[in-house]
């Protein structure tokens, strides 16, 4: 789906809030809406399941999370909900606090002095912190990753779009960082756009240090590492999503900061919670 699409089906999204309908009709809505940007579900399916009574909280918690396996704001919205006992308010928060993430101007900062960095797929993080002293090259075809660079050119951003068989040569000719923005990470591993692999791999040989951005509500416990594999590999859009280890990155980047790899870098955000580690059948 094109980010102009997407960016509709988020508009869509907000109408059904429950004020306006019933919080299980939004539910219904935001558990079919496959193509609105992650943190937008998220905010959305908190604003419906904090109104839930515990039983019908913990069942909408797993279908949901189990339509959109790969969203981890979504994972951290619903285990913080879980967890909590004034849900109403909590959900509420959670809401803001998604809102209110700070790690686009944490990249900003981080990408100060460098100027050419290498990216793959859509990361609406890295369009907003890029500045016009930074080049992006952007590898791949697929929809997001061209999405992504007319993103970048409307913001007068100097951007090249290549081949992912290209990345190799790009990467020895000179790049700052390879920067991935993970859909969700854990302490082994990071799910990302498809093609993170295969850039955390030639970045690992040619000595390129890879960025890992983890925005608010994607660091999650390794527990739920298992389950969310599982989901993934039976989900539809399977296709579009690449894992590797997190042991090739150099800096995590997050809303609270810049700093080299490390488990305390990667702790989850969010208390784990045994109601959402179930078989996927």
């Amino acid at each position: 789906m094109s980010h102009e699409r997407a960016q509709r089906a988020d508009d869509q999204l907000e109408e059904y809030r429950p004020e306006r309908v019933h919080p299980i009709e939004q539910l219904r809505h935001v558990a079919r809406a496959d193509g609105a940007a992650a943190v937008t579900v998220a905010v959305e399916a908190a604003h419906a399941l904090c109104t839930l009574d515990a039983t019908t909280l913990v069942v909408s918690c797993r279908q949901i999370v189990r339509r959109h396996p790969a969203n981890g704001p979504l994972w951290w919205v619903c285990s913080h909900l879980l967890a909590s006992t004034g849900q109403r308010d909590r959900g509420r928060d959670l809401a803001r606090a998604l809102d209110a993430d700070a790690t686009t101007s944490v990249l900003r900062r981080a990408l100060s002095g460098h100027e050419r960095v290498l990216a793959t797929g859509w990361s609406s993080t890295l369009i907003e912190a890029v500045r016009g002293d930074v080049a992006v090259v952007v590898a791949g075809s697929g929809r997001d990753t061209s999405s992504m660079v007319r993103a970048l050119r409307r913001r007068d951003v100097d951007v090249e779009q290549i081949a992912m068989e290209e990345a190799a040569v790009v990467m020895a000719d000179g790049v700052d960082a390879v920067i991935v923005d993970a859909h969700l990470v854990t302490v082994s591993r990071v799910t990302a756009p498809v093609g993170s692999t295969v850039l955390a791999s030639v970045a690992a040989v040619v000595d390129v240090p890879l960025w890992l951005v983890a925005s608010r509500g994607t660091r999650l416990p390794e527990s739920y590492r298992a389950t969310i594999d599982a989901m993934l590999a039976e989900a539809s859009t399977r296709s579009l999503f690449d894992s590797f280890g997190v042991a090739t990155a150099a800096l995590i980047v997050g809303p609270d900061g810049a700093s080299a790899s490390s488990p305390t870098a990667l702790a989850p955000e969010c208390p784990a919670m045994g109601e959402l580690v179930v078989s996927p059948r």
